[in-house]
């Protein structure tokens, strides 16, 4: 296997294409996939331009922030513990989500083909050049997918139409938080450091590029085509075969191929790390997702008027709402003066859990001064940290590449 070698650096313009398809499918999951629709119905269109421009264009410069190979594996290496963290999260919220709305589009048989297909693209993508292929591949069948879409039922047109359920005051709010979390998450997704440590300087550039810019705002443009199927199945009972139609099955296809390839390259990110001695926490891992998922199936509405289902994917998003874009805003980005790690680890902890009743009441209750005091809580913190004489950190000697 080659799966470890991070040694070789691919240039020119092919690489950098093929590294964009890797980049913009893994990224497109189920927030790209299913957060899009939500935010139309909640916020309008709008919700879609709220959501959509921090994604691309935060998800592309982590290509120019981190401008060498060299730059991410010196961030894998010393936050990677963090970074595990971030793909365990990642692979539940996906079997989670198989669990909850894969079920629903088409049945139970349709989360076995979704746990299928992860098991083989991960065999699959233990090879450089095998990966490269595989993006390739899920990126053109679910753009392809995308230009079928538009000779079915254009009914699905009609959730831009609808009436949003929250107020502009509200989607205001909303943007802050929205900006920090999706500015910030992606240096903590270990894919995208696979991309980046993969090619030379100016071809990753391209390829982050190209990747946000390009394949996964189309991936994301896709996500209005379906939306009020989203809704549909978010807001409402099992809806089961009897609704079976041809977009139906388009975003079964799409779903299942781009919710295995993330979770595939996750698990692969987690075991070229750790070794496959780790297979049965991440097979624990999905299980756990998939058992949520299960539950809410057979669930009914709760209190905030949302199904079950809503509220377990809401808590999966405050995750990358919270804690990790939390943790890259306290613990990663360099400070005014040295700051020790641990003192750092500290801060973040503590700034998190004092954010996070403001944070879960927002999420849930839709009570949206509740984003803006969560964000000042860190942005306060982030300003202790700079301007509070701390002890300074001893900077150790660098160490080689693994």
């Amino acid at each position: 296997m080659d799966r470890t070698r991070l040694d070789i650096e691919d240039r020119g313009v092919p690489a950098a294409l093929a590294w964009a398809c890797f980049l913009g499918s893994s990224w497109t999951w189920v927030i790209g996939m299913i957060a899009p629709a939500l935010f139309v119905r909640d916020y309008g269109w709008l919700g879609f331009v709220a959501f959509a421009t921090p994604n691309v264009l935060g998800a592309a410069a982590m290509g120019f922030v981190l401008k060498t190979p060299a730059a991410s594996r010196a961030v894998t290496r010393r936050h990677q513990d963090m970074c595990l963290r971030f793909s365990d999260v990642t692979i539940a919220y996906h079997t989670f989500v198989m669990g909850w709305l894969f079920s629903r589009l088409l049945g139970w048989p349709m989360v076995v083909v979704g746990l299928g297909a992860t098991a083989v693209i991960w065999m699959l993508v233990q090879r450089r050049t095998a990966t490269r292929f595989v993006a390739v591949g899920v990126s053109l069948i679910s753009l392809g997918l995308f230009v079928l879409s538009w000779f079915t039922d254009h009914a699905w047109a009609g959730v831009l139409h609808d009436a949003p359920r929250l107020s502009r005051a509200d989607l205001l709010l909303f943007v802050p938080a929205a900006a920090l979390g999706f500015l910030l998450c992606p240096y903590l997704d270990l894919t995208f450091h696979r991309a980046r440590q993969s090619t030379e300087a100016n071809t990753g550039r391209l390829a982050f590029a190209v990747g946000f810019g390009g394949v996964f705002l189309m991936m994301i443009l896709f996500s209005l085509v379906y939306a009020w199927v989203i809704v549909q199945m978010a807001t409402s009972d099992a809806v089961g075969l009897d609704g079976l139609t041809l977009l139906w099955i388009i975003l079964a296809i799409h779903l299942t191929l781009q919710a295995a390839f993330t979770t595939a390259l996750h698990m692969r990110e987690i075991t070229v790390r750790r070794g496959n001695k780790d297979l049965p926490r991440i097979g624990a891992v999905a299980a756990a997702g998939l058992l949520v998922g299960g539950i809410a199936v057979f669930s009914t509405a709760l209190p905030f008027g949302l199904t079950m289902g809503e509220i377990f994917y809401r808590c999966f998003l405050l995750a990358y709402g919270l804690p990790f874009p939390a943790y890259v805003l306290l613990c990663m980005i360099p400070t005014r003066r040295p700051v020790a790690g641990r003192t750092r680890a500290i801060v973040w902890l503590i700034a998190t859990l004092a954010a996070l009743p403001f944070a879960y009441h927002a999420f849930m209750a839709e009570t949206h001064m509740g984003l803006l005091a969560a964000t000042a809580v860190l942005l306060a913190a982030r300003l202790v940290l700079d301007l509070f004489p701390f002890k300074p950190a001893t900077i150790p000697p660098p160490q080689p590449d693994p």
